[in-house]
């Protein structure tokens, strides 16, 4: 069984978190991710995972992310952004999880942040492949979290 639905979790988060208009330091015409690379994105945001009732927790800070959830997931790594991307893209790299097998992988995501309301979508952590839409299923999770 392939661990409950991706362990009812997320990082992929950044899921996370996980996650319109943004901003970002050293943005340039390169679309090369840099630590962290979107300002927008730091702080915490809380919300689902659509279609489910878990409440999720996502914090970034300039480089790092912690993922946590009111069951008994959590997820803490690095992350790198493209926000020049449409959509704008997330990577996390897993280093420490309550699930040993995610950690040193790395989950690929996309999000977009519409005033407070970040929505991110997210797949495994391991899975080569980035989402290309806002919809789950195929592996990809998606979580609607607002910005506290």
């Amino acid at each position: 069984m392939r661990r409950i639905k991706f362990r009812t979790s997320f990082v992929a988060a950044f899921t996370f978190a996980l996650i319109a208009g943004l901003t970002c330091f050293g943005c340039g015409s390169s679309s090369e991710p840099d630590p962290g690379g979107d300002d927008n994105l730091i702080g915490t945001w809380v919300g689902t995972e659509i279609g489910g009732s878990a409440v999720w927790s996502f914090t970034f800070n300039t480089s790092s992310a912690t993922v946590t959830t009111d069951s008994v997931e959590a997820y803490t790594g690095n992350w790198t952004a493209t926000p020049t991307a449409d959509p704008k893209q997330l990577s996390l790299k897993i280093t420490a999880c309550d699930y040993a097998e995610y950690v040193g992988k790395t989950s690929k995501a996309i999000y977009k942040i519409d005033a407070d309301v970040l929505t991110f979508a997210g797949n495994e952590p391991g899975v080569a492949a980035t989402p290309t839409s806002f919809t789950s299923g195929g592996g990809t999770r998606v979580f609607e979290l607002t910005k506290q």
